[in-house]
């Protein structure tokens, strides 16, 4: 498998972490392994974004929160950081599984419907990193206070909205299917696509694995792979990352396209207005081909109205991959 990866031009990255992960018995601990030395804590993009672990197995590890920033109106984020002497790149696609104690041990309802953990001393959510490297990785992260909507607000969002500088939590990765190798190449489970060209359609927090997927991406001069995204939000204040986005819009107009949509804008907003539909996608993304991978990531609902259209559209239902 190694040698398939250096055959593409893959680096692989790897320090050992003190436990590994069962394969879903929970954690065991394993052997204390050395930090490989000759890897690079300021790794090149190209060998960031081709980073592999050299083990098969998920790694558990205690984290350390090194800041927490509110960039939004709901949205907070928050950088992690490896014990000194641990780390892993996590690889481009992949996300990473946080635990913390269930706040609502003994409750059977959350949030006005049957709560599905009750009973459970802890609960997990995953979330995929914007930016990873050998010391550790950055989340954003939407957090759901108690409203009149959702009396009881999410569970860890508000946990790590929580958190201050210094405390620690546990964390298990990575995990996901689907991995981006550079150069156009992708690969989910054993399935391996070459694209030229990757329309990304994200609602709301669904951004967050793209961003980091086109920001490795676009770090890499020799990659001439080409990203067209439509980042649909309620209003302004939902898109998350924006400032972000924009620039790399703008620092790399030849290889990324971006289309804002919000369903219930400001006066003020001069972008498109409305939900993803058949018209948006093929203004905004390019037409279906055997070089076109389609990738798609946000609520349920909106990934389900996405996916019959592009079906409509003709776009090929084994090259739209769901994040």
């Amino acid at each position: 498998m190694l040698a398939s990866f250096v055959e593409h031009g893959f680096t692989v990255a790897h320090a050992a972490l003190a436990r590994i992960a069962g394969n879903g018995d929970g954690a065991k601990e394993a052997p204390q392994l050395k930090a490989n030395k000759s890897i690079p804590t300021d790794p090149s993009p190209a060998a960031s974004i081709a980073t592999a672990t050299m083990t098969s197995k998920r790694v558990v590890c205690s984290m350390t929160v090194a800041s927490k920033e509110t960039i939004s109106r709901d949205t907070i984020c928050i950088r992690l950081t490896f014990k000194e002497g641990e780390g892993m790149i996590i690889p481009v696609g992949k996300h990473v599984k946080i635990s913390c104690p269930n706040p609502a041990l003994e409750a059977t309802q959350w949030n006005g419907k049957v709560d599905s953990e009750t009973g459970e001393a802890t609960i997990e959510r995953k979330y995929t990193p914007v930016e990873s490297d050998m010391t550790g990785f950055t989340l954003i992260v939407k957090v759901y206070p108690c409203c009149p909507q959702f009396p009881d607000g999410g569970k860890m969002s508000q946990y790590l909205n929580s958190l201050t500088t210094g405390q620690a939590l546990d964390v298990e990765l990575p995990f996901g299917l689907i991995q981006y190798f550079g150069n156009g190449l992708f690969k989910r489970s054993k399935n391996e696509v070459k694209a030229t060209e990757v329309a990304i359609i994200v609602g709301g927090s669904g951004v967050t694995p793209m961003f980091r997927l086109v920001d490795e991406a676009l770090r890499v001069e020799s990659d001439a792979t080409k990203f067209s995204v439509i980042d649909a939000n309620r209003d302004e204040d939902h898109i998350i990352y924006k400032d972000r986005i924009d620039a790399l819009v703008t620092a790399h107009p030849n290889r990324l396209r971006l289309t804002h949509i919000l369903s219930n804008p400001s006066e003020a907003w001069t972008g498109k207005k409305g939900y993803v539909d058949k018209e948006t996608i093929m203004a905004s993304l390019p037409r279906p081909s055997d070089h076109t991978l389609v990738l798609i990531c946000g609520p349920p609902p909106m990934m389900s109205a996405v996916i019959t259209q592009l079906e409509e559209l003709g776009y090929d239902p084994k090259r739209v991959w769901e994040f």
